[in-house]
């Protein structure tokens, strides 16, 4: 199996409010929910999978369940995730 030698952190961007009991699919991510500039809700989950097979199958999930993916991006290393949170923000101003 491949592994990821380095931490990486993942950004999975999600149309809508994903319900509740469905977030817990993200058991390795912080999942919080966004309006975005135009009024509409987005889902946002961020963390580090075990590996790409967990990725890959949370992507694969959701698509099976019509959940609209609006992009999955590696943002980096977790020590840098203050860096990243800070961007983000002012990115949305």
């Amino acid at each position: 199996m491949w592994e990821i030698d380095e931490p990486e952190i993942w950004r999975i961007c999600l149309d809508g409010s994903v319900q509740q009991d469905w977030a817990q699919w993200f058991n390795w991510a912080s999942v919080r929910y966004e309006v975005c500039p135009d009024g509409g809700r987005q889902t946002v989950a961020e963390g580090e999978p075990r590996d790409q097979a967990a990725l890959g199958g949370l992507i694969s999930r959701m698509w099976d369940m019509s959940i609209s993916v609006l992009s999955v991006e590696r943002i980096g290393d977790p020590t840098k995730r203050e860096d990243i949170l800070a961007e983000t923000i002012e990115s949305w101003r």
